[in-house]
């Protein structure tokens, strides 16, 4: 029996892994320890500081729209998960990424959950 690495996520637009997943209660992206958590797990890629600094603005955005919803209406806790491509090869070339947000029920006598997830991908020449 093959088991497949539950990190990798495939999608049709081909392999990705999971470099870093975190968890945070009542939507609230001001914690200094989450932008450290996030600049850490990124560090690896060794991402120009222009480019890094989108991210962490893209973060801090969802989570903001996330705070100014109606108080029914907002997560008991929300989930960021920065996804990479899974190649052989060192990274390296042009980075770009994108940002999906989707909610996620848990039961029906709990708020959904939101996640957050950042797909970092190499752009091709």
């Amino acid at each position: 029996m093959c088991q497949t690495d539950p990190s990798i996520n495939k999608t049709s637009f081909g392999d990705w892994k999971i470099l870093g997943e975190r968890e945070i209660q009542g939507g609230s992206f001001a914690d200094d320890a989450l932008i450290t958590w996030l600049t850490e797990i990124l560090s690896p890629l060794d991402l120009h500081v222009d480019f890094l600094n989108r991210i962490l603005f893209s973060a801090r955005d969802a989570f903001a729209r996330d705070m100014q919803l109606e108080i029914g209406m907002k997560f008991e806790q929300s989930t960021l998960q920065v996804y990479v491509p899974l190649i052989s090869s060192a990274f390296s070339g042009t980075w770009g990424f994108f940002r999906i947000e989707k909610n996620e029920n848990t039961a029906a006598d709990i708020r959904p959950g939101h996640v957050i997830a950042f797909y970092l991908y190499l752009e091709r020449g």
